[in-house]
Formats: structure tokens, C-alpha cells, sequence
């Protein structure tokens, strides 16, 4: 395939995947929400192989980033959706991600319900860590290492720390935001050798 085919290809699926959009906007809800997930994973999957897992695009797409403004809103739509075993990796992380900008307590509440999802099997331990932490490398906000010191969010790190197939490396990332590690080399910078 040409480049030049593979440009005009993208346009065209981004066009439908706005359209499909714009056709669920005034729609709110379930539908809506798992609607918008898999528009926005169809921009990908119809034309490229390389997948949002591998190019960490999303954060730069606008209909992304219009769901993450309204994310809020959206919370229980996300927990439904991820319940159903049906949907693929990509539009699991799809639907995770588009959670990170929500409040503190929409945050904790939605980390919470992720953890009931995977004490049933229907999240794994991989997802309740992408829940607390946001598509890495992009600079976005941490709000659980940020607020190490919040009650709530020391319970729901106790709790994610207590999940027995949490791998050994995320424990030790939850020990360094419950010591306040993560906060201080934020501030503080790391150290000089």
C-alpha cells in the first residue's frame, strides 16, 4: 500500500469514526460510552496494524480527548463496559484511559470498582494499575502518588498492594508512592551521583 493511499485512508477513517461519533453525541449513557470506544479504536484497527498500546497516540486524539473532558460523567458507563469479557485488550485500555483525568474521588471510586472487577475476574492486575496510573511517558497527571497522604487514597493502595497476582515490580511501585518516594523525587528531583 502507498503512503499516499495509507494518508487519505486515516483521513477517511477518522471522518467515519467522527461521524459515528457526532451520531452517538446527543445519546448519553451506556450506548453512548461504548460507542465512543469503539469508534475511536476503529481509527486504528481498520487501517493500521500497529496498535494504541504500541504508539501511545490516543492522549492526542480528539475524540479521546473530548470523552477524557467528559469522563466524569461516565464512570459507572466504563465499569459496565469493562465488565463484559467481550471487548478486546485495546478497547479495555481504550475505555481505562479515557478515566484519567476524573477527581480524586471519581479516581478512587472508579479504582475501587476496577478492584471488585478483579476480584471477579473480569479485570486483570495490569488493569487496576493502569487505572491509578495514566498512559506513561506523556507527562500527565498522577493524582494517587500526588496525594500519597490522602486517607482514601492509602486504602486503595493498601488494597491494590494486598491483590495476590500483583506482580512484584507493581507492589514495589505502590510501596514507593505509600512511603512518599514518587512524591519527594517529583519535587526534589533525583539525586546527583
Amino acid at each position: 500500500m502507498s503512503r499516499a493511499f495509507a494518508c487519505v485512508a486515516a483521513i477517511l477513517l477518522a471522518v467515519v469514526a467522527t461521524t459515528r461519533l457526532q451520531a452517538f453525541a446527543e445519546t448519553p449513557g451506556r450506548a453512548d460510552f461504548t460507542a465512543r470506544i469503539l469508534a475511536i479504536d476503529s481509527i486504528y484497527s481498520d487501517w493500521d496494524s500497529q496498535t494504541i498500546l504500541e504508539h501511545q497516540l490516543l492522549p492526542f486524539m480528539p475524540e479521546f480527548k473530548q470523552l477524557v473532558s467528559e469522563s466524569d460523567g461516565y464512570v459507572e458507563d466504563c465499569v459496565s463496559f469493562l465488565a463484559e469479557p467481550s471487548h478486546t485488550r485495546q478497547q479495555r485500555f481504550i475505555a481505562i484511559s479515557s478515566m484519567y483525568n476524573l477527581s480524586l474521588d471519581n479516581l478512587i471510586y472508579f479504582t475501587n470498582r476496577m478492584i471488585d472487577l478483579h476480584d471477579r475476574r473480569l479485570a486483570s492486575a495490569d488493569e487496576v494499575m493502569e487505572a491509578i496510573f495514566p498512559i506513561s511517558g506523556l507527562g500527565l497527571p498522577e493524582k494517587v502518588p500526588d496525594n500519597f497522604l490522602n486517607r482514601d487514597v492509602r486504602k486503595l493502595l493498601h488494597r491494590i498492594h494486598d491483590m495476590n497476582d500483583l506482580d512484584s515490580g507493581a507492589k514495589f511501585s505502590i510501596e514507593m508512592i505509600l512511603l512518599g518516594v514518587d512524591y519527594a523525587l517529583k519535587r526534589l528531583g533525583p539525586p546527583d551521583h
